[in-house]
């Protein structure tokens, strides 16, 4: 028990305007555990808005790996489907100007073109 308010219950005591020296180590007592609540409240705050923080960062990472996974998927269903497209050109089974007449219509960049010029030959001399 605290030395202060010991002396308070068994001592004349004093009055100061009204409020007793019992009563003011009471609300002094108060005081300091509601300051240590606030402060303990304000820790405990701090460490809920780092961790909401830490885990908004992790849930944006999965969401990056799985977009980055899934353009991954694409890029290598589009390699399969072209390399798919070519052997069957090569073997015979597909005419070459079907493929030449779609690269004319969707590859647009000349660059991307250039690489459709070998077909390009053989598809006009099979005209």
């Amino acid at each position: 028990m605290n030395v202060a308010f010991a002396w308070c219950l068994f001592g004349d005591g004093w009055m100061l305007d009204g409020i007793s020296q019992c009563d003011l180590h009471r609300w002094l007592r108060s005081r300091r555990r509601t300051d240590r609540l606030g402060g303990r409240i304000s820790t405990l705050e701090a460490r809920l808005k780092q961790l909401k923080a830490r885990q908004s960062a992790l849930e944006a990472r999965k969401r990056t790996v799985a977009q980055r996974r899934q353009r991954q998927d694409d890029v290598r269903r589009n390699i399969l489907v072209g390399a798919i497209v070519f052997d069957k050109v090569a073997s015979g089974e597909f005419q070459k100007a079907t493929l030449w007449g779609w690269s004319q219509k969707r590859v647009k960049r000349e660059e991307d073109r250039r690489l459709f010029e070998g077909v390009e030959r053989d598809a006009e001399g099979m005209r």
